[in-house]
């Protein structure tokens, strides 16, 4: 029992790491291929966009984030998303200072997922730019009908951003949501 739980340590703790030294790393999900939009995708809803949250200036915080829903039954980033003046590099807790998160709002149960009572753990892997913003992120874990509600919060949040060596980086980074049912008073009103 200890054995595996060491095991699962050293796992969580290597991340995006191969744990045998010069073994191939791990396929990270923001570099595999996105699987593309469903022939629909301009149905509305199988798309949407958050506008940009005011993190910063540059050319990479004030386009807004663009969705659809692909042809897998995923939510990914829309095709014509502007690339990254600078690449993301993967967070590295030992050499990197983690993202604080300063504003944005927490993801809104949609009436179904409340009907549903869905609770549980949903993960997605975006980009945190360098002036703090949430953008490309891809669903690592799913949870039925949260999708979309947790990129939209993601989306519309600032960061104070990751630094290297003190300065900010495009960092890719992991979200882990929990999601549990609200309390009875949060729930909306027909």
């Amino acid at each position: 029992m200890r054995v595996a739980l060491l095991a699962l340590a050293v796992v969580a703790v290597a991340g995006c790491r191969s744990l045998a030294p010069g073994g191939p790393a791990p396929e990270d999900p923001l570099d595999a291929e996105l699987p593309p939009c469903a022939p629909d995708a301009e149905h509305p809803d199988k798309h949407f966009e958050v506008e940009a949250p005011g993190c910063g200036t540059g050319p990479d915080e004030t386009e807004p984030s663009r969705y659809c829903l692909s042809t897998s039954g995923s939510w990914v980033p829309a095709p014509g998303t502007r690339p990254l003046s600078e690449p993301a590099v993967p967070f590295r807790n030992e050499t990197m200072t983690r993202p604080e998160r300063i504003s944005g709002p927490d993801p809104m149960y949609s009436r179904a997922a409340l009907k549903a009572r869905v609770t549980g753990t949903l993960q997605a892997r975006c980009v945190i730019t360098a002036a703090g913003r949430v953008r490309d992120c891809r669903i690592v874990k799913s949870l039925l009908m949260m999708e979309r509600p947790v990129l939209e919060a993601l989306t519309g949040r600032c960061y104070r951003p990751a630094t290297l060596d003190g300065r900010a980086v495009n960092v890719r980074y992991t979200f882990t949501i929990k999601l549990e049912m609200p309390p009875r008073w949060s729930v909306p009103h027909p």
